[in-house]
C-alpha cells in the first residue's frame, strides 16, 4: 500500500484535496514504523499546532494500515515563543493611542497587572484620584488589591468632564 492509496482512503472518509494535500506533506519527513514516526515528529522543531495535526495524520495512516497507534505522551499548549516588548516599544505604542480614556485604561493594565476583565469592570468608587490609587477588585482567585497610580495616570483621568458610571463607560464616551 502506498501513500497514493492513503490518499484516496482519505477521499473515501471525506477528506477534501487540499486536506489530503497537507496530510501527505507530512510524510515526506518521516520514514520506519508507525512508533519511529511518531518519535520523529515529536522530535521535529515544528510548533504544537502542526504537531498535533501530524499526529492525528499518523493516527489515520496506522487505522488505514491496520495497524495499532502507539500512545503518545504530548501535550500542545497552543503557545508560540512569547513575545517580549521593550519598553521604549510600550511607550511608542501608548503614544499612539488616541483616545485619552482607552490610553488610560492601557496604562492603568500595564501599571497594575490586572487582566482586561478586572480592567473592563471597574467602577469610579475603585479609583481615588485624590491619593493616586486604585483598587483592583479580584476576580477567579485572585486577591483584590489596592495599588498606587504613576503621577502621569490621573491626569489621563481629568481630561474628560463627564464621569460616567463605570469605566466602560468612560472609554466609549464620545
Amino acid at each position: 500500500m502506498t501513500l497514493i492509496d492513503f490518499g484516496i482512503w482519505l477521499r473515501s472518509r471525506g477528506n477534501r484535496e487540499a486536506s489530503i494535500g497537507r496530510k501527505l506533506k507530512y510524510f515526506r519527513h518521516l520514514k520506519g514504523s508507525i512508533d519511529e514516526m511518531a518519535r520523529q515528529i515529536l522530535e521535529k522543531p515544528w510548533c504544537d499546532k502542526s504537531k498535533v495535526m501530524a499526529l492525528a495524520t499518523l493516527k489515520q495512516y496506522a487505522q488505514f494500515k491496520g495497524l495499532p497507534f502507539p500512545k503518545v505522551d504530548f501535550k500542545a499548549y497552543g503557545n508560540v515563543e512569547p513575545y517580549v516588548r521593550t519598553p521604549e516599544m510600550v511607550r511608542h505604542f501608548i503614544h499612539r493611542v488616541r483616545k485619552p480614556q482607552l490610553k488610560a485604561m492601557i496604562m492603568l493594565a500595564l501599571e497594575t497587572g490586572a487582566t482586561a476583565f478586572e480592567v473592563w469592570s471597574l467602577r469610579w468608587k475603585d479609583i481615588n484620584l485624590a491619593s493616586g490609587t486604585v483598587t483592583i477588585t479580584g476576580t477567579k482567585g485572585h486577591k483584590t488589591r489596592t495599588y498606587r497610580m504613576r503621577f502621569a495616570l490621573p491626569a489621563h483621568f481629568y481630561e474628560t468632564s463627564l464621569l460616567p458610571s463605570t469605566i466602560l463607560d468612560f472609554i466609549y464616551a464620545s
